[in-house]
């Protein structure tokens, strides 16, 4: 590791060096123990070595979040209206033109936000989806966690979340956007307080980016409507076809961690909580059909760039029990209307909201789980 990747791991870290015992699950024991069992995926040490189990169980929710009124919006789709679906399927690839969105992965930092930064992340491929790449634009994290009152079951501190209500939040009070911490984009980017601190701001419906162009007003985007996947493989694969990801609740294992690549199932280690992350497509490997999932723990957790493979077609890690998605309005906000104006002849305004424009630079942004 570079000395200055160093630097920044340990930064990250300094808040929480009270003493601790050093957790097993990062251990050499217990990652031959998983390989040793020869099942579908391996394992690899993606933590720091001294990571305690205070800050791994930090970054998951110690709490059950699935919601089960299943009368409560869910979106059926008919079994005679079913295509036909193809062994494999890539978000990435099916929508080239927002390979980039739909490929960022985002990194909620020691902030236990997978309740927010996966339904985030799946707001912003449909924004992109729904436009056809011309609206790129990164959901805030930041927003969502500071904002949504109904969202958080914790009163202080960074915790746990309810993953169903970020969505009637996009839908009730719209979102702006913003960028992962250090990146200054958007115009709330993850803060040092949430990323590294542990705390919750209180909500200040304005842009932290002070360097930001556009208001708090100006930059909201509404969606339009929310609804529940049924808990049924077609179901969910014919919603990823037509509208892009959706974002999913999974139970997790202590073996869940040190995921390497394979398409994961939980083979040893206690159960930890629950985790949110964004399903993008379908395989198979080796005979093993898997969902192909992105998390929210930054680009160099496992060895697939922060994406991982799981079963699917079995409920395992309830992966299919709590799958939510929703879809963007199609009123242009005042910014939208700025740039979209600026953009193209004034013949050509006027579409309801169809016609948007492109921007956004690159992304800078600081990962803490690493090598």
């Amino acid at each position: 590791m570079s000395p200055y990747l160093h630097f920044l791991l340990v930064s990250l870290l300094l808040p929480f060096t009270l003493p601790a015992e050093v957790s097993h699950i990062t251990s050499e024991e217990f990652i031959k123990a998983i390989n040793d069992k020869k099942s579908t995926w391996t394992a690899r040490s993606n933590f720091q070595k001294n990571i305690t189990d205070d800050l791994l169980s930090g970054i998951i929710q110690t709490k059950e979040t699935f919601y089960t009124d299943d009368e409560n919006g869910v979106l059926n789709y008919q079994t005679q209206y079913f295509p036909n679906i193809s062994e494999n399927f890539d978000a990435r690839q099916e929508w080239p033109e927002c390979e980039k969105i739909i490929s960022f992965i985002r990194n909620q930092g020691l902030c236990s936000t997978s309740w927010a930064a996966a339904p985030a992340s799946v707001m912003s491929d449909r924004i992109c989806i729904a436009t056809e790449g011309r609206l790129q634009r990164h959901v805030s994290t930041e927003d969502i966690i500071t904002c949504c009152s109904s969202c958080k079951t914790f009163s202080s501190g960074c915790g746990d979340g309810v993953h169903h209500e970020v969505w009637e939040f996009w839908i009730e009070e719209g979102i702006v956007s913003g960028g992962m911490y250090n990146s200054k984009e958007g115009c709330k980017p993850d803060s040092h307080s949430t990323f590294v601190d542990h705390q919750v701001p209180t909500c200040d419906k304005k842009c932290s980016n002070h360097k930001y162009e556009f208001t708090y007003q100006d930059d909201l985007l509404l969606g339009a409507i929310t609804y529940k996947v049924p808990s049924n493989q077609k179901q969910i694969q014919i919603e990823i076809m037509n509208h892009g990801p959706v974002s999913a609740v999974m139970n997790v294992y202590e073996d869940f961690f040190n995921y390497a690549e394979g398409v994961y199932q939980h083979i040893d280690g206690e159960y930890k909580g629950t985790h949110v992350v964004k399903l993008m497509g379908w395989g198979v490997e080796k005979e093993q059909k898997y969902w192909l999932a992105a998390n929210t723990w930054g680009r160099y957790w496992g060895k697939l760039h922060g994406t991982f493979k799981i079963l699917r077609g079995q409920g395992h890690c309830k992966i299919e029990s709590e799958v939510r998605a929703g879809r963007m309005s199609a009123q242009l906000t005042l910014r939208e209307y700025i740039n979209y104006s600026q953009s193209v002849p004034s013949s050509d305004i006027g579409h309801g909201g169809q016609s948007l424009v492109t921007y956004g630079p690159p992304l800078c942004v600081l990962f803490w789980v690493m090598n």
